[in-house]
């Protein structure tokens, strides 16, 4: 009896004591709160990386892919039908030819004889061009004598008329000098039919000596097409032929390429094509640079825009452009070169460069007031270049926060950090597409599935053109303007 009571004592105790500790602790709190500062404790300070925006003139670049064709491709055809009797030894894929270089020789026996023939027919169509000549001038000469002959019995007649009239002369003798005169007309007659059918016969003469020329000139040109030439200086491709070979007529027997007469294909998005276009929606005949990437080896050539694609194909976005390459005849740039194409677009004033880090997609920045500060802006986005921004609509003169870090907000104090900027210039800053690195970088687990199965699901892509660049994603680094690219695309597929 008696330890139960002291068990329950022990358990008021053991209950009663915290209570009253924890009541004393609330009335010393409440007690002295009045001298205790708000806030519990002082307010910390971030540093951050910040910089002054400035007014720049800016040359925008932008970066596109494409393929490098050829506007002048000829292909080599048989034009004639026969057995190959010569083949030059440079007639190989890959061979360079000059302008107007045999290649091939059909066998011109045949065609040799039809030009021999018509060079016959041609004589002998000569010969009688001037035999009908010939017989036309004598066929005058005659008709002119007939018709002196037929004055002379005018004549004649008349001087028997004036006898009989005084006496001198018979009826039968005037009769008989009417007759004559009656013979001279009908032989004048005569002979104005042979003069006219002399010229009508050197009229026919014409027309068989031009018929005999068309065909000499026939039979000289299949002659001629019996030998196949290069009208261009190029370069050979796809060559399919064989000494001894039997070949038809029009059949293929090669490619011939220009390459001087090269350009590149390459698609951009709507965004990207309305920087292209100047104020009347024509586009801009902007200039471009290509560049090859050949290990470690970059091939450059200039040139310009020239056209956009008449028709969007179905299935695709953007818009299809085509530049016109300043290349030289030598260099070793070929159709079918996947290239990186550097579009310099047109300077735009008024704007300032940040970072990517420093703005979200919607534009908003972090600018630092006078009490080191944060506020919140937004500004207008004119152009992405890689890991560069320009904006406008801007507080120049102020500084804005280069990377927005998730404890900086807008009313956070932070102690500034003034980044190194570049001496201005006097031209424009030209904003380069790319950060100035090697373009490679490392790609994660699934970031890298993601670009894989784009690659793979792409139907516009080749074999060869697919297989190379899965390659260059299975590499540990990866180039940045693939990724980007393929990005591109698959942001503008879930777009549209």
């Amino acid at each position: 009896m008696i330890f139960r009571a002291l068990l329950g004592l022990v358990l008021v105790v053991l209950t009663l004591g915290p209570l009253g500790y924890g009541a004393y602790t609330l009335m010393d709190a409440k007690r002295n709160a009045p001298s205790r500062p708000k806030g519990g404790g002082e307010e910390r300070v971030h540093i951050a990386n910040v910089k002054t925006l400035k007014s720049l003139q800016a040359q925008p670049v932008m970066l596109a892919y494409g393929e490098v064709r050829s506007w002048r491709t000829l292909e080599l055809r048989a034009p004639a039908a026969g057995r190959l009797v010569e083949v030059a030894q440079n007639f190989r894929d890959g061979a360079e030819v000059g302008s107007d270089a045999s290649l091939a020789v059909i066998d011109p026996a045949d065609p040799t004889a039809r030009r021999t023939d018509a060079e016959a027919v041609v004589a002998e169509a000569t010969a009688e061009l001037a035999e009908a000549r010939e017989a036309a001038q004598v066929a005058g000469q005659e008709l002119q004598a007939a018709e002196r002959q037929r004055a002379l019995r005018a004549q004649s007649l008349a001087r028997q008329k004036q006898l009989r009239e005084k006496g001198f002369a018979t009826a039968a003798e005037i009769e008989t000098a009417e007759l004559s005169l009656a013979n001279a007309d009908q032989t004048v007659r005569n002979r104005a039919q042979m003069a006219i059918a002399a010229r009508n016969r050197i009229e026919r003469a014409n027309l068989g000596l031009k018929r005999a020329n068309v065909t000499l000139e026939d039979a000289e040109r299949g002659l001629f097409d019996t030998r196949l030439r290069a009208p261009f200086r190029g370069l050979l491709t796809n060559v399919q032929v064989v000494l001894g070979r039997l070949v038809s007529v029009n059949e293929k027997m090669g490619e011939l390429v220009d390459p001087s007469a090269l350009e590149v294909a390459f698609r951009v998005s709507n965004r990207q094509f309305s920087h292209l276009l100047d104020d009347r929606g024509q586009v801009n005949k902007l200039p471009v640079k290509v560049v090859l990437e050949l290990g470690e080896r970059k091939v450059e050539a200039p040139g310009h825009i020239e056209r956009a694609d008449a028709v969007v194909g179905a299935g695709q976005s953007g818009r299809l452009m085509f530049a016109r390459l300043d290349a030289d005849p030598n260099s070793v740039l070929r159709p079918g070169d996947f290239v990186a194409v550097r579009i310099q677009e047109e300077s735009l004033d008024n704007v300032a460069e940040l970072p990517a880090t420093a703005i979200t997609e919607d534009g908003r920045i972090l600018m630092v007031g006078k009490d080191q500060r944060l506020s919140e802006h937004r500004a207008r986005i004119v152009r992405r270049q890689g890991d560069a921004v320009l904006v406008r609509d801007v507080p120049f003169g102020e500084q804005v926060v280069l990377e927005r870090l998730p404890q900086f907000a807008a009313g956070v104090r932070i102690k500034a950090s003034l980044a190194d900027e570049a001496p201005a210039s006097g031209g424009p800053v030209r904003v380069a597409a790319a950060p100035a690195d090697d373009g490679k970088i490392i790609l994660e687990g699934k970031r890298r599935e993601l670009l894989v199965t784009a690659v793979k699901s792409a139907k516009r892509l080749s074999d060869e053109r697919r297989a190379w660049i899965l390659g260059l994603l299975e590499q540990e680094r990866v180039p940045r303007q693939l990724v980007e690219r393929i990005e591109a695309r698959i942001r503008e597929a879930r777009g549209s």
